[in-house]
């Protein structure tokens, strides 16, 4: 589980600015927190904020890291890493982009943090908690200066092998060293990224909607009951087969052929009701393509979103209410802060600007998070917490009114 993410000198954010699942003393909405080792994280939080003031390149921050980490062993040496700092003030664009995030694997915390620019990684560390105490898995700083107290010598083989652009997390991991191997498999396996919508969500997380559908279990069912939430005319909801000419997608490169083709011939079929003409009802058959754009979305989403809930992993999505009416929206994030359904401590960190979520005592004060543009153009980012907001208080009004700042400036 996420306890805690920080970036800093990234896109638009600037300074430090951290992102927390540690629950505060706020004793309202209890069933939206779990307990693990004693602490009390949040299931859900919501990030607000206008147009352009960061909130997406929040959530691009932690799908950056966990992009790097997944794939950073396969960079050759002095290949460039893609990343971009903040680039309104000079003095930034020459230092290093900082990432830390703290989790709980197996019960037992880890601390991990990189600091980088597009040519190498300056510093990184991996810090856990075995008995409550700090133990170092490895300490990295500058190119070659590496701090090891386990397994010095096998790690000091690996060390040879790291180039100054890779990550020595993911070169460990990928020559098989158990103590990154288990941390990077469970990252891997535990968190799904939802911000570029459209076609990437419908091949991507439409594609995995798809291979669960074809599948027996409460997960298929689950998904079916998600998406008749979208369109209560919706009676049925399968998955067919169809066959595709010879000469489907060709001309595109055999990988990406190969793909479409799986893609394109199963065909979701959905259900409805109609009449024939004795006034009999019947039913009569369509296409996800003939749904309407919310119907579509859920579908999507629905794989994933179900997937998180049953298995106790971490999603991030952006604009999460996207063609997707209100009260379906509030259903989402109330299963999730549900403990009836969410019964292994899944995550749900998002962005939005459904106001509505803080109207209907959904979301605790410290699970309601505010970016902004700070004077110099920067990202700043806060809990409606830390504004002091009197337990009951309408926080719709007060951030809709300005008295947590994040608001457009529109003249």
């Amino acid at each position: 589980m996420l306890l805690q993410f920080s970036v800093e000198n990234f896109l638009s954010i600037k300074e430090r600015i951290t992102l927390s699942m540690v629950a505060s003393k706020d004793k309202s909405l209890n069933q939206n927190i779990i307990k693990i080792n004693k602490i009390s994280l949040l299931k859900s939080a919501a990030i607000y904020g206008p147009n352009a003031s960061g909130k997406t390149n929040i959530l691009r921050a932690i799908s950056f890291l966990f992009d790097l980490i997944k794939t950073s062993h396969t960079y050759q040496p002095n290949q460039s890493i893609f990343i971009t700092p903040f680039r309104l003030d000079s003095t930034y664009e020459g230092k290093p982009s900082k990432f830390e995030i703290i989790l709980i694997l197996d019960n037992i915390k880890y601390i991990y943090g990189v600091a980088l620019d597009e040519e190498k990684i300056y510093d990184e560390y991996l810090y856990f908690y075995p008995k409550g105490r700090p133990s170092i898995i490895f300490d990295r700083t500058g190119t070659n200066n590496y701090k090891f107290t386990k397994d010095v010598k096998r790690q000091n083989d690996i060390k040879i092998n790291t180039p100054d652009n890779t990550l020595y997390l993911s070169k460990s991991a990928n020559l098989n060293y158990e103590p990154t191997f288990k941390i990077i498999k469970q990252l891997i396996d535990n968190i799904t990224i939802i911000i570029d919508q459209d076609m990437y969500l419908t091949y991507t997380y439409g594609s995995f909607t798809k291979d669960v559908l074809t599948k027996k279990g409460a997960i298929k069912d689950n998904i079916k009951k998600l998406v008749r939430k979208a369109d209560k005319g919706i009676v049925a909801l399968e998955v067919v087969k169809q066959e595709l000419s010879d000469d489907f997608a060709k001309g595109f490169p055999q990988e990406f052929r190969d793909f479409m083709i799986d893609e394109e011939s199963r065909i979701v079929e959905t259900t409805h009701m109609g009449l024939d003409e004795r006034g009999d009802q019947i039913r009569v058959s369509f296409g996800l393509s003939d749904e309407a754009g919310g119907t579509k979305r859920i579908f999507n989403m629905a794989g994933p979103f179900i997937d998180v809930l049953s298995s106790g992993k971490l999603l991030v999505i952006d604009e999460i209410e996207t063609s997707l009416h209100p009260n379906l929206v509030r259903h989402l994030i109330n299963v999730f802060n549900n403990p009836e359904f969410n019964k292994k401590g899944a995550q749900l960190i998002f962005a939005t600007h459904n106001t509505s979520l803080l109207r209907f005592n959904i979301l605790r004060r410290d699970q309601v998070w505010l970016a902004e543009k700070k004077p110099d153009q920067s990202t700043d980012l806060r809990s409606v917490f830390e504004y002091k907001a009197r337990k009951g208080e309408n926080i719709e009004k007060g951030y809709l009114s300005g008295r947590y700042g994040a608001l457009p400036i529109l003249d």
